[in-house]
């Protein structure tokens, strides 16, 4: 029997039994970690990690095979272990007083600045970086990498609530009831998408405006156009304006994939490298070229981290069979 209490994370990742849990989803397999988990809390996070990195390599693609699994596994997971070796850990009490600190500056200047300041106020995220925020009704919304939002620092009764999104966010509203400022809207450049008490996910980054319903329901405007002719959405459905052709195309997916980067990770579901390379432009603040058009629409479907665009990376090039060149932020696709 393995000796479990000295695992890392890359250590459980290569594990058939702990393998076996993440990919088959045996009941009893699953209980056994389950309980091992409850008995070492200690390693909860190397368990939480094991996971990812064993999802990150459930790929599939035409020519996939269990032996090309486990040969891209190694690579990531040797990968990973040298990347661990240059992180430095602050001592615990050293970094929780530092944080203290931190967070009590933070909070006195923000209360400065809230007592003081009136008018609309805004928060904007970087490439890669993902920021939570909490509204004057305490909705919140989660704001993707290259992304920005604004609304009225303090909200009306007799006004609706609105927020105005350039980039991706994601966005859990608090019902009101029948309080009169209970009408939500969310303004892209293209849409006036109109909530009551609803999580969804809204990317208005790129040529199309996507809107993806995870409960409640939505009702999505165009600029100038009736409320009558409003698009009312059902959880479980995207919805996709056209720039170009001025439409509103209505399809049904699995919505929790779309706001998977809330988490932490980019989902693809059967997309083609040409939209994978799209993703990783918006997300990470690069540019990617691909070489060969045929290559550019061949299929992946998998998962990966959001916060290490290396592994990301490397899992493409072993997938695909490709050579990856990065010169600075461009990134070059090409067949070997």
């Amino acid at each position: 029997m393995n000796d479990y209490r000295l695992y890392r994370a890359e250590d459980f990742a290569q594990d058939p039994l702990f393998n076996s849990m993440v990919k088959d989803r045996i009941p009893e397999i699953e209980m056994f970690w389950k309980q091992y988990r409850k008995n070492h809390p200690e390693q909860a996070q190397e368990l939480d990690l094991a996971v990812e990195m064993v999802k990150t390599f459930l790929i599939q693609e035409p020519d996939f095979n269990p032996q090309k699994q486990e040969m891209i596994l190694k690579e990531i997971l040797k990968h990973e272990s040298n990347r661990r070796k240059k992180i430095f850990r602050m001592p615990v009490s050293n970094r929780w007083l530092r944080a203290a600190a931190i967070i009590a500056g933070l909070v006195l200047a923000g209360t400065f600045l809230i007592q003081r300041y009136t008018g609309n106020v805004s928060f904007s995220t970087g490439y890669g970086e993902v920021r939570k925020v909490v509204l004057p009704d305490q909705s919140e919304v989660m704001l993707n990498g290259n992304s920005r939002i604004h609304f009225a620092r303090n909200w009306k009764e007799d006004q609706p609530r609105e927020v105005w999104v350039e980039g991706e966010a994601f966005f859990d509203v608090r019902k009101l009831g029948d309080l009169p400022n209970k009408r939500f809207l969310v303004h892209t450049a293209d849409l006036v998408i109109e909530v009551l008490g609803t999580r969804f996910n809204v990317d208005a980054r790129g040529e199309n405006t996507t809107v993806t319903l995870n409960s409640g329901q939505i009702l999505i405007n165009l600029p100038n156009r009736e409320t009558d002719r409003a698009l009312l959405m059902k959880p479980g459905e995207m919805v996709t304006y056209s720039k170009e052709r001025k439409t509103l195309v209505r399809k049904e997916v699995a919505a929790d994939e779309f706001s998977a980067w809330t988490q932490g990770k980019l989902i693809f579901d059967n997309n083609t490298l040409m939209e994978i390379a799209r993703k990783i432009e918006a997300t990470y603040g690069v540019r990617v070229k691909i070489d060969n058009r045929d290559l550019a629409q061949r299929k992946m479907r998998g998962a990966a981290p959001t916060d290490n665009i290396d592994v990301l990376l490397l899992t493409i090039e072993k997938v695909f069979d490709l050579k990856i060149t990065r010169n600075g932020d461009e990134i070059l696709l090409e067949r070997k």
